[in-house]
């Protein structure tokens, strides 16, 4: 990579060029998050542990306690997914950062160097989803509340005025989520790389992409439609599997019909999700290098911006 400014077409082209220089390393740190997380899907069903949701689908007035339980089934594979996630963030960060200067470490050497910072990243990722979360509500909260209160007071007006707000702060929490998400999503680069704090991290990613705010969005953005677009190329045959394998099975047979069902779509977004990825981190970590040569002038091959 050019040790300056880039381009757009050169952040792509990197992020491409960056997976190619090592891809044991970075499709191998992938597919093991990633073949967990299809594992933490479909083990639930697997024991027959969907059952509740499948009551709360079928009841007429779900109770708190079946909303409670549904909830604290999904608990334990959110927490596996920012784990999982934090981990692979901060591992893909440090290769990529390498790649840039042409070395290709092992998923051996990433996993040293990352393991001093889990706490940090496993708590970075926490912040994050919870100011771009709080971002989100404090938009939906005026109409809900409003809804609300035209529902107790049974005011036709008040509730009408209610969905307009709502649906309104709706588009307004859209916007929000993604320009919080798009201020923060440097940190974790910052974090692995600079070996900073949360704070810290949380603040130098604020810092740069401030000054080219409008750039980073539309680059960042792009990024994840082309990740998206991968990743319904790679998983389509997958659903369309999913689709069909329950037909074939019995249908009397509840979990079965389940596991044919889901099997497929945690193949297909294993997969997916090992190649996406990486492409994902390295356009991130190459806009945040980026931002730091424009800002700070930042030189990768004198600065030690990979040292563990």
């Amino acid at each position: 990579m050019p040790l300056r400014p880039l381009r757009l077409g050169e952040i792509y082209d990197g992020a491409f060029r960056a997976v190619r220089t090592n891809p044991r390393t970075m499709l191998g740190a992938s597919a093991v998050v990633a073949v967990v997380l299809a594992l933490v899907q479909l083990l639930p069903a697997g024991l027959g542990l969907d059952t509740s949701l499948e009551e709360l689908s079928t009841s007429a007035a779900p109770t708190a306690g079946e909303f409670a339980a549904v909830f604290a089934s999904t608990v334990p594979g959110l927490l596996v997914s920012v784990v999982a996630g934090a981990v692979l963030s901060g591992a893909l960060s440090l290769a990529v950062a390498d790649a840039v200067l042409g070395r290709r470490p092992t998923a051996g050497q990433l996993w040293l160097r990352v393991r001093p910072r889990l706490l940090a990243l496993v708590a970075l990722s926490l912040v994050t989803v919870a100011l771009t979360a709080l971002a989100v509500v404090a938009c939906l909260a005026p109409g809900g509340v409003l809804l609300a209160v035209g529902v107790l007071q049974d005011s036709d007006g008040l509730v009408g005025a209610g969905v307009v707000l709502l649906l309104a702060g709706g588009l307004g929490a859209l916007a929000a989520g993604i320009w919080v998400s798009t201020r923060l999503f440097m940190a974790a680069p910052a974090l692995v790389v600079e070996r900073v704090g949360v704070g810290e991290a949380l603040r130098r990613g604020w810092r740069l992409t401030s000054a080219r705010l409008w750039p980073v969005l539309g680059t960042h953005l792009l990024a994840l439609l082309a990740v998206g677009l991968i990743a319904g190329v790679v998983s389509a045959p997958f659903q369309l599997a999913g689709s069909l394998l329950p037909l074939a099975v019995d249908p009397d047979d509840a979990t079965l019909l389940l596991l044919s069902s889901l099997g497929p779509l945690a193949v297909g977004q294993a997969l997916a999700s090992t190649v996406t990825y990486p492409l994902a981190a390295a356009v991130a970590v190459l806009q945040y290098l980026d931002a730091r040569m424009r800002l700070e002038g930042l030189d990768p091959s004198r600065t030690p911006v990979t040292a563990g």
